[in-house]
């Protein structure tokens, strides 16, 4: 499911024979189906698929794996090419070989899969990451830029460096931007570019203008540290969550313009829930009771709480309807309100 723009499903198949007769369909925001593409145009259904980029740059990629039959002293080999199709269309925009002609390539980049997760897009949908270290692909012509050196994706940005700490570098000039600080790295990866945290509490917000997180502590280990914010891509400090008498904050979740935090009191046990202006760390708003963050729209927050599911409005809290048959979060929630579990998309929140 795109962020952003719409979504994609796709059906993996393997008949009885073992040919692949994989379908995928793109569907506008509205759930109007675009375009049906078959596995025998090119693609591989078990590699899985992903829908990025904004309404203008939205681009849907997938993997194809080509087996070469052994011819009699030659062995059997395999290469792994990643496509990209017009959603509107359905007809390819590239193809590129990613993986060349092996009888080591064994499987796709992300097998058991049918999202490919290891895949982060920039924000601007310009360029995305196959692999941490891995392969870098220009989404507007396919080509591949670099290999290696390139760790994750933050905002429009990337993460560069061999070791820590790491350079912040935009991806269509190379020029450093600023210096990453010392957080969880996951905060760069498939979490970093879908606008939910980390375990330990690291990640960015949902436009990928702030990075929120806590610092490695001495031992090596993040989440126990006061909550940061630094801007992108120049990764200044914007500001520090001071703890409030026998109080410890978590980061819970990003909404449209907020950071969530739940305060608990070691005296009373009380917790509650906050919302700090993303920019500055000022107090929004709060709630007595702890929620549990399933996911935001532009517009509206959708929240687990009393076992029940509630909608609010992210900037002042207030509820604005809830449910008592639904009790836990389902899947991520796309800024158009789209929810998805796997199997089925619904429009939980509006956009």
């Amino acid at each position: 499911m795109n962020r952003n723009a719409g979504f994609s499903y796709l059906d993996s198949i393997i008949s009885p024979s073992g040919k692949d007769e994989s379908i995928f369909s793109s569907f506008d925001q509205s759930g109007n189906r675009m375009a049906q593409v078959t596995s025998d145009q090119g693609f591989t259904g078990e590699c899985g698929l992903a829908d990025v980029g904004s309404q203008a740059s939205r681009i849907v990629i997938t993997e194809n794996l080509i087996t070469q039959p052994a011819q009699g002293v030659s062995p059997e080999t395999r290469s792994l090419d990643v496509t990209g199709w017009d959603p509107v269309t359905g007809s390819k925009r590239w193809n590129t070989t990613v993986q060349p002609p092996d009888e080591r390539t064994g499987a796709c980049l992300n097998e058991n899969s049918l999202s490919l997760d290891h895949l982060t897009a920039t924000s601007d949908g310009r360029y995305a990451l196959l692999a941490a270290g891995g392969v870098l692909l220009d989404l507007k012509s396919g080509s591949i830029l670099k290999r290696g050196s390139v760790r994750g994706v933050l905002g429009d940005y990337l993460v560069v460096g061999d070791r820590v700490p790491y350079a912040l570098v935009d991806p269509a000039t190379g020029r450093r931007m600023g210096t990453m600080p010392d957080i969880s790295p996951d905060a760069w990866g498939w979490a970093g570019s879908h606008g939910v945290l980390t375990e330990e509490g690291a990640g960015s917000s949902l436009d990928g203008k702030v990075l929120f997180g806590t610092e490695a502590s001495e031992n090596g280990t993040f989440g126990n540290g006061p909550i940061k914010a630094w801007s992108i891509p120049s990764l200044k400090p914007l500001f520090v969550v001071k703890s409030k008498n026998d109080y410890t904050e978590s980061l819970s979740g990003v909404a449209n313009g907020i950071l969530l935090i739940t305060r608990r009191s070691a005296q009373t046990g009380e917790e509650t829930t906050a919302a700090l202006d993303q920019e500055t760390g000022a107090l929004r708003w709060a709630l007595p009771v702890v929620v549990g963050i399933c996911g935001a729209s532009s517009s509206q927050l959708s929240v687990s709480v009393n076992s029940q599911r509630a909608t609010l409005d992210p900037h002042t809290g207030k509820q604005l309807s809830y449910s008592a048959n639904d009790v836990n979060c389902v899947g991520p929630i796309s800024m158009s309100g789209l929810e998805s579990d796997g199997n089925r998309i619904t429009q939980r929140l509006a956009p």
